[in-house]
This record gives structure tokens, C-alpha cells and sequence, in this order.
């Protein structure tokens, strides 16, 4: 599964939040969310939260294999 995790600490080491991050992206509060709890989330909105951010896709999610399988 993908897990987004990693975007949580990229925000911190960059002195920013959600809220912020959606001003810039143009992103809904619900968009964000179901990013950040792992909803369902299209390419673009991966290409915005990176382009904002000045990032890799590979710096805010990563697979994660599932428990028990």
C-alpha cells in the first residue's frame, strides 16, 4: 500500500502545515486529507504538492508492504 507519511515530516522540516500547503496547491482541505490518510488521490494532485514543495514524489509517499500479507 502507499503510504504518505513521509510528507507529514517534509512539512515540518520545511515550517509549514496542510493549510499552507493548500493555499499554494490551490487543493481542497478534502483533497489534502484524503492524501494524508491515505484516500484515494490522483497524479495531479501529486504533481501540485511537489511542485510546490520542490520536491520528488518519492519524498512524500512510499510503498509499504501490508501487515499479514
Amino acid at each position: 500500500m502507499i503510504s504518505t507519511n513521509k510528507i507529514r515530516r517534509l512539512l515540518v522540516e520545511r515550517d509549514t502545515n496542510f493549510k499552507r500547503l493548500g493555499k499554494s496547491t490551490g487543493l481542497s482541505s478534502e483533497t489534502l486529507y484524503r492524501f494524508k490518510t491515505g484516500g484515494e488521490f490522483g497524479m495531479a494532485t501529486v504533481d501540485r504538492i511537489c511542485a510546490a514543495l520542490g520536491c520528488q514524489p518519492c519524498d512524500i509517499m512510499e510503498y509499504v508492504e501490508e501487515e499479514g500479507k
